[in-house]
């Protein structure tokens, strides 16, 4: 009494008081018990909820162990079971346990009750990254049909799909499902009969009508490119219309490049259509495409008076020929120089080629170097329309286009892949334009075209062969040379090249042509590796990890010796070299190994550890030399050594030798001694 009414009540008396407050105590607890559904949930005698402590803002926090587990106590704590053993044992087996929240209670019973929800509850399961929730509700999907996997992909969107993914909780069934919801959404987006109702929309009179077309078409990309280039080619008055350009635009450059293979492959229609469309796209190729179809050797009238309405919209008048050939080859030359730049593999692009069977221009994924030859490529075919180009001119383009072909098909050489090549460039069948050819292939390192050089020398269609040989001076030809190049592959099919037209006559550089016919006799059955290491220990570990790379390890103490060994010829990869060396600096070693001939492309590997003395990275990987060099981490196994390896096999300018390679050159060159 004195707690509740610490003075006495002026009113009533004390026992009145005193029951008043007995009935407000009753009071207050049939409040907390009521089960109305206003009311608070019924708790049990340790003041929890019924459904252990629901969410209790928590949300769907893991305190551990069943309900709370042992809080505050150590986990190792015995339990009651009898027999002094834990009572649950973790299966590492068992599916994760899915949070007990009202939110998940609630989405997953919708789900099994109705399960058209199932799309959107995984969305909702993703978003609040309960994974287990979401591996239930997709096991619950028996095959499902494109309708429900279109709407999983609209529901979770390429984000969450993509952070799902990635989720171990989820299994390889799932991880299916979603990559099937992704495809058949793009199906749809991407299939023809939606996205030729789009393009009648687009088309349409109606604002409404028009407004839908574009958002179908703008979701269905590189598909929709070719959707809107297909009805401009069914329909040439398309090709100009602002509604159509506009779109093309807003889908990125594949528009313009879909439409350059039309106008440089495609007939006569093709062509009036892509010049009048690039044009609308105000595509840096249109004036350049439409000058060499205006003076093309055999451009229809119909094409060259479109290509003259279009270039004299700019009131300049048309452009000569002489000065089209000028911007084509500035073109090209432009070009070359981007694929110098270019690192092999660094980059994904998609480039655009034309099936001359369908007339269908199609995108394909390719690394970056491989498009730019594509363009190069391109170029070379916008020159060669024209006739009574310049000699070097139609020498860069035949570089160019070379170039592509070998990249494409590395084993480039077949009778009809050289009979095409002579056809676009004739010159290429004489010893004089061969010569021209393979010098500045030679001097802008274009090691592809050299090797498609090769090939059409070894066919045997040049038709005064010798004049490949003999500079009639001291001076090697640029074929000669060839036999001593760094590149293993090139120095063996240029030797043996020569064999094979080689007159019987002396000429500048025999001797090392023999050298490297005799040191093809002595290929080893694997590539090689020098090792520069004279700590006994590290270089017993250091072969051990180049062996078990599959390499044939050349071991040296010094600079001189490792000279010597790429003096002696091989399938060298590169070298591996310590940096404090006995008889010469770290930069001395790569000068003097990048002045001989067979080491100017070699990659040299430096590797440092804690023994290392301090020094300036910088003089070392940044060389003025056209060849890999590294500072790495000393290898202790093959994982400290394999991605630079594969860096170096990347950066290769042709293919690297396999095993069967070497097992032919050495048979080849014993059976030529």
């Amino acid at each position: 009494m004195q707690l509740l009414f610490p003075k006495p009540c002026p009113k009533f008396p004390a026992h009145v008081c005193f029951a008043i407050a007995v009935c407000c105590v009753m009071t207050l607890g049939g409040v907390l018990k009521a089960q109305s559904p206003f009311d608070a949930p019924a708790m049990d005698d340790a003041g929890f909820g019924d459904s252990d402590f629901g969410d209790g803002g928590f949300g769907d926090m893991d305190f551990g162990g069943a309900d709370f587990g042992n809080p505050g106590f150590d986990d190792d704590q015995p339990d009651a079971t009898g027999d002094g053993q834990s009572g649950t044992e973790e299966d590492p087996d068992a599916p994760p346990a899915i949070a007990d929240t009202p939110l998940v209670r609630q989405t997953l019973d919708l789900a099994s009750r109705k399960p058209s929800t199932i799309p959107t509850a995984v969305k909702s399961m993703a978003t609040i990254g309960q994974w287990a929730a979401v591996e239930q509700l997709l096991v619950a999907l028996d095959e499902p049909d494109d309708a429900t996997l279109r709407q999983i992909a609209v529901e979770m969107g390429p984000a969450l799909i993509l952070r799902a993914g990635g989720r171990e909780e989820l299994s390889d069934a799932s991880r299916d499902i979603l990559r099937k919801a992704q495809s058949a959404l793009a199906d749809q987006h991407q299939s023809d009969e939606r996205l030729s109702a789009a393009i009648d929309d687009v088309l349409s009179d109606s604002i409404d009508r028009r407004l839908g077309g574009n958002r179908v078409l703008l979701r269905g990309g590189n598909a929709s490119i070719q959707q809107i280039i297909g009805r401009m080619l069914e329909q040439p008055e398309l090709a100009s219309n602002r509604d159509l350009i506009a779109l093309l635009r807003r889908l990125g450059k594949g528009g313009a490049r879909s439409l350059i293979q039309h106008a440089i492959y495609g007939d006569a229609s093709a062509q009036q259509v892509a010049l009048t469309a690039l044009a609308g796209l105000r595509s840096p190729w249109s004036d350049l495409l439409a000058a060499s179809a205006l003076h093309g050797q055999s451009t229809t009238q119909e094409t060259r008076e479109t290509a003259a309405s279009l270039l004299a919209r700019h009131g300049k008048g048309l452009p000569s020929k002489n000065a089209t050939v000028a911007a084509i080859g500035k073109a090209i030359d432009m070009q070359s120089d981007r694929i110098s730049r270019v690192v092999p593999g660094q980059d994904i692009a998609t480039a655009w080629t034309l099936d001359p069977d369908t007339g269908v221009a199609a995108p394909v994924q390719t690394d970056a170097l491989a498009a730019e030859r594509r363009r190069a490529t391109d170029l070379a075919s916008i020159l060669r329309r024209i006739a009574d180009v310049p000699a070097s001119l139609m020498r860069d383009a035949a570089i160019a286009d070379a170039g592509y072909r070998v990249l494409v098909d590395p084993d480039f050489g077949d009778d009809d892949q050289i009979e095409a090549m002579l056809a676009a460039y004739p010159e290429l069948s004489t010893a004089i334009g061969m010569n021209d050819f393979l010098d500045k292939a030679w001097d802008s390192s274009d090691f592809k075209a050299i090797s498609a050089g090769l090939a059409i020398i070894g066919s045997g269609v040049i038709d005064v062969p010798s004049e490949l040989l003999d500079s009639h001076t001291a001076t090697p030809t640029t074929l000669v040379r060839l036999a001593s190049s760094s590149l293993p592959r090139i120095r063996y099919d240029a030797a043996m090249t020569i064999r094979k037209i080689d007159p019987g006559v002396a000429f500048a550089g025999r001797s090392q042509v023999d050298r490297t016919i005799a040191a093809m006799q002595k290929l080893s059955p694997g590539p090689v590796a020098i090792l520069i290491e004279t700590r006994p220990n590290v270089r017993a570990e250091l072969e051990t990890v180049l062996t078990q790379l599959g390499y044939q390890v050349r071991t040296v103490g010094t600079v001189a010796g490792a000279l010597s060994e790429i003096v002696a010829g091989g399938d060298i990869r590169f070298i591996l070299s310590k940096t404090q060396l006995w008889d010469a600096q770290k930069t001395e070693l790569a000068d003097r190994v990048r002045r001989t001939s067979l080491g100017r492309r070699l990659p040299i590997l430096f590797f440092v550890d804690d023994t290392t003395t301090p020094f300036d990275l910088d003089q070392l990987e940044y060389p003025r030399w056209p060849a890999i060099t590294r500072v790495i981490a000393r290898p202790y196994s093959t994982a400290g050594l394999i991605p630079v390896l594969q860096e170096i096999e990347m950066r290769q300018p042709v293919v690297s030798l396999e095993a069967v390679d070497r097992e032919l050159y050495r048979r080849w060159a014993t059976e030529s001694l």
